[in-house]
């Protein structure tokens, strides 16, 4: 008697704008056009987000946007926690008052967080503890290139503006 096994991977084919705790009074954009690209996350609690925008205790007054073009392209998140961020601007605990952008053209390239609470963002724009009171922008052009983090608790930031 044999036995078979089937594993069953998915990829999801995304634009992404997730919020948490919101409060928004004017715009939280997010236009992205994604183009045979494969995002992933494998893994508890992994999360992958291809076109991005990623608040979490947010708050906002005026403005957020990333306008994000992905074409071939690759995001995966593989492990416990791994979270990978392509077109990118995320933030924690949240805040702005005014502005902050992200415009990323992504082509041909591939984004990895491999490893428990590994962390890849491509594109970039990164807060964690956050609060912007005005203007922070970040014009990511990204073509054939690879970004990873790998290893437990490795973090990897290819077009970048971070502040922790």
């Amino acid at each position: 008697m044999k036995t078979g096994w089937v594993m069953v991977i998915c990829i999801i084919f995304s634009a992404s704008a997730v919020m948490a705790e919101t409060a928004v009074k004017g715009t939280v954009t997010n236009k992205s056009n994604v183009e045979k690209s494969a995002n992933m996350a494998l893994g508890e609690g992994a999360k992958a987000n291809m076109g991005s925008v990623r608040m979490k205790n947010s708050a906002i007054d005026g403005t957020v946007t990333n306008n994000s073009n992905v074409k071939e392209s690759a995001n995966m998140a593989l492990g416990k926690g791994a979270t990978a961020n392509m077109g990118s601007v995320t933030m924690q605990g949240s805040a702005v008052k005014g502005t902050v952008t992200n415009k990323s053209n992504v082509e041909k390239s591939a984004n990895m967080a491999l490893g428990e609470g590994a962390t890849a963002n491509m594109g970039s724009v990164t807060l964690q503890n956050s609060k912007v009171d005005g203007t922070i922008t970040n014009q990511a052009n990204v073509k054939q290139s690879a970004n990873m983090a790998l290893g437990k608790g490795a973090e990897a930031n290819m077009g970048s503006v971070v502040a922790e």
